[in-house]
Order: structure tokens, then C-alpha cells, then sequence
């Protein structure tokens, strides 16, 4: 039951630390990155000029464990707000498959911090 950011921080299992810290979390992960005054959203630690983010056509998230449910919250605001499609996959199993592949589709990968990284499938790329 430690303190520290890695432990439970005094819950019973992490699944519920994780419930109850969302509202948190969310404000910080927004924080300076939305503005209410215009709705305009800044993804500048993505890299992705605003050309090739609006010419997307659909969008695919590859997420595991809680950052996939964070990709199934994420995946009802993108279609509900920008009116693209998303497609969420476990990321340890996108690797087997075969996916279409859409040249103008924009695909991520959500990453927990105890996880590392899975590689996209060239095919993906």
C-alpha cells in the first residue's frame, strides 16, 4: 500500500486506483492541449502535420490491458467529435493479423507505462 506513483496508493487492487483516479487523469492528459475558447486540439508531441491529420480517413488504435479501454473511450469521442471511423485492437495480437491497410488511415499505439512498446507490422506502416 505505498505512496509512491508506481504503487496501489492505499486501494485494494490498481484496477480500482485507475477507476478512481480517471477524472484526474484526464484533466492532466488534456491540459494545454484543448482549448475550450476555439475546440481546436493541439497534438504537437505527435508530429503529424495538420495536412496529413486531416486528410485521414479512418483511424486504427493497437492498445493492451487499461490503455485498451482508454483506446474504446477514445475510439467513441473520435468518431462522436471528428466523424472518423476507428478501429481498437489488442495490440499483442495485431501482429497476426492481415489488415486492410488505407493509405490515408492514421494509426497509434497506446502504451501503459509498465508495457513496453509492440512494433506495427510493416503492412501497418
Amino acid at each position: 500500500m505505498g505512496s509512491h506513483p508506481g504503487g496501489k496508493g492505499g486501494y485494494k487492487h490498481f484496477m480500482l486506483k485507475e477507476i478512481w483516479e480517471q477524472p484526474r487523469a484526464i484533466t492532466d492528459t488534456t491540459l494545454g492541449r484543448v482549448s475550450l475558447d476555439s475546440g481546436k486540439v493541439f497534438l504537437g508531441e505527435m508530429k503529424i502535420a495538420d495536412k496529413e491529420l486531416a486528410a485521414a480517413t479512418s483511424i486504427n488504435i493497437a492498445a493492451c490491458g487499461t490503455s485498451w479501454h482508454a483506446a474504446l473511450a477514445g475510439k467513441y469521442m473520435i468518431e462522436r467529435l471528428a466523424r472518423l471511423p476507428v478501429d481498437v485492437d489488442y495490440a499483442s495480437e495485431y501482429r497476426y493479423r492481415n489488415p486492410i491497410a488505407d493509405a490515408n488511415a492514421s494509426a497509434c499505439s497506446l502504451l501503459s507505462p509498465a508495457r513496453p512498446p509492440t512494433p506495427w507490422p510493416r503492412s501497418a506502416r
